[in-house]
């Protein structure tokens, strides 16, 4: 398991708001990627850089 695996794993665990950037959706394929990535508290972003950017300050200011 490469370690950004494990710092993924623990910063879930220490309730980090996670968001898991994609330009296209192939981080939802179960075969291709870690089982972190289809937890709950991991937020997936898809789009332009610009929408994360947007999503990322959204959330933020809340």
């Amino acid at each position: 398991m490469p370690c950004h695996y494990c710092e993924l794993g623990i910063a879930i665990g220490q309730g980090k708001r996670i968001f898991l950037y994609s330009p296209n959706e192939e981080v939802n394929n179960f075969e291709t990627t870690s089982t972190f990535y289809h937890l709950a508290e991991v937020e997936k972003c898809f789009g332009t850089l610009d929408e994360l950017l947007e999503q990322v300050t959204i959330v933020k200011k809340s």
